[in-house]
């Protein structure tokens, strides 16, 4: 989560430098964390799922789902992931801020990510 001095620094910029800003809602994001290969984990199945001919098995999961632990950092390696592949970097004081300079359209992109449990 994008740090409040950060937040700050980025609005003031955009304010004095006459930028426009955007702010992006994206519903179940951690929907989108991916687990690693070496990484197994279980649960057992939720109340009023279990089928009577699973009484002894759990589920292997594939993907994170809301209420695990690690949901967050798995969420945030596909994003860092993700936002390194399209050539942004990320900023040395904040690590969810992650930024692009495109000098021939003259743009800067900066994008600070910001989590709302």
């Amino acid at each position: 989560m994008a740090k409040m001095a950060s937040s700050r620094a980025i609005i003031v910029m955009a304010n004095k430098l006459g930028l426009v800003l955007h702010q992006l809602d994206i519903k179940g994001a951690y929907l989108n964390g991916i687990l690693n290969d070496n990484k197994v984990l279980y649960m057992v199945h939720p109340l009023g799922y279990k089928p009577s001919d699973m009484a002894n098995h759990v589920l292997h999961l594939l993907k994170v789902i809301y209420g695990l632990k690690q949901v967050a950092c798995h969420w945030y390696q596909k994003l860092h992931s993700i936002f390194i592949s399209l050539g942004y970097k990320q900023s040395a004081m904040d690590q969810a801020v992650f930024y692009k300079h495109l000098p021939q359209a003259k743009q800067l992109i900066v994008v600070a990510v910001h989590v709302n449990n």
